[in-house]
């Protein structure tokens, strides 16, 4: 029995030295992966929302860690595009921009704007856990229907292939309720069957307050080469690979102008697009060329592309962990049937063909996976906006969405 006692007090004395010994251990491997990601900057540049932006040598930015990188030299536009006029679609009124642009202070010459990865990020997710909720989700859509990974999308497949995708993302700033769930607008570039080997390039705008520690609306990509399986690749820094060529953007940065309910709406351009003769894929925003993913690190992504999507996502852990279907928003957070300027939109869907035209797209199917809590209307082709969406939902209310 006293050993007992003598034993259980040596743990209360013991545990909180314990607890603070392993914090402190994390906080050093974080320390050390945040100095290994972050490159040595020629300036830093402080966003009005805390942000750090650090300007890095374009040579030595965080695409050429890939190992299949290292001897890359980086590409400029290619020409024929530079020829080319806009489509005939109409464009953004409102182009929703960043907040880290109101320091008007600019990178120097021949180097890239990243965000700086913080120990906070690093402790926060780990950057191996986070690749496992995005696998989740995409397993799910992929493979399944289920509870926890929620969309409202359109889905376009091309026999003869996709050479790249647009359309006009309306922007919005969802409520999302815990911080391991996440509402995001995105577009799919898909290519191969949905199995191990699937490659998929995803772009748009989200808020995941457990990727960044807030609310925020963030501009980011993503990029997948084996189903979501190994990739840790959101963004930049946590996966080498995206060549970055703009020094007018940065990636997973905070947009500063947000569509108000029945007021004034903004939207974000998003173009992605093959270089037919390199393999390469492009990304531009609005104007802004942001740079590309090289053809070298795919598979089959290194062809054309087999089907897009463009829509919502949401992720749904409430039913689990609380019983009924989480508050998280998609979109506005207001159903399509409200209308323009209360459900959020894509409009101008465009896909790019084999003979390198940005043409619009005529025809799609809807994917719906919980019509009581988001849902999606599908409006037809017209001259002057193409084919276009509105779509979203609040979630959780006690009207339709309760499980």
């Amino acid at each position: 029995m006293r050993f007992f006692i003598f034993s259980l007090l040596k743990f209360f004395i013991l545990a909180p030295t314990l607890v603070s010994s392993h914090r402190y251990k994390k906080y050093e491997e974080a320390a050390m992966i945040v100095k290994k990601i972050n490159k040595a900057a020629l300036l830093t540049i402080e966003s009005p929302d805390g942000d750090l932006i650090d300007c890095i040598d374009e040579r030595t930015q965080p695409a050429f860690d890939h190992p299949l990188l290292r001897n890359h030299k980086i590409r400029s536009v290619p020409k024929q595009w530079l020829k080319q006029k806009s489509g005939e679609l109409r464009k953004s009124i409102n182009e929703a921009s960043q907040i880290w642009l109101r320091n008007e202070t600019r990178c120097p010459k021949h180097s890239v704007p990243i965000r700086r990865t913080t120990i906070a990020d690093v402790m926060r997710t780990n950057f191996i856990t986070q690749v496992d909720e995005k696998q989740n989700s995409n397993y799910h859509k992929l493979t399944s229907k289920s509870n926890v990974h929620q969309y409202a999308t359109v889905i376009h497949k091309a026999p003869e292939g996709v050479y790249g995708a647009k359309a006009r993302l309306n922007v919005w700033q969802p409520f999302v309720e815990g911080i391991r769930e996440f509402s995001l607008a995105q577009i799919w570039i898909i290519a191969g069957p949905d199995d191990e080997d699937l490659n998929s390039i995803e772009v748009g705008w989200h808020v995941y307050p457990w990727l960044y520690g807030d609310n925020a609306t963030r501009f980011f990509i993503f990029w997948t080469k084996d189903r979501y399986q190994t990739g840790k690749c959101y963004n930049i820094q946590n996966c080498p690979g995206f060549v970055q060529k703009t020094d007018k953007m940065v990636v997973g940065a905070a947009l500063e102008t947000i569509s108000q309910y029945n007021d004034t709406q903004y939207d974000i351009t998003v173009l992605i697009r093959k270089d037919q003769k390199k393999g390469d894929w492009w990304l531009t925003v609005g104007e802004t060329v942001v740079g590309y993913w090289p053809a070298d690190i795919f598979t089959r992504l290194k062809g054309a592309a087999t089907r897009v999507e463009w829509g919502g996502e949401v992720i749904n852990t409430a039913t689990t962990s609380r019983g009924r279907h989480t508050k998280t928003q998609m979109g506005s957070g207001h159903f399509a049937d409200e209308g323009y300027k209360k459900a959020s939109y894509f409009d101008g869907l465009e896909m790019v063909t084999k003979d390198d035209v940005v043409i619009p797209v005529k025809t799609v199917s809807k994917e719906v996976t919980n019509d009581q809590c988001y849902n999606i209307l599908v409006y037809p082709y017209d001259d002057e906006f193409g084919t276009g969406f509105l779509y979203g939902g609040p979630g959780f209310n006690e009207s339709t969405c309760k499980e």
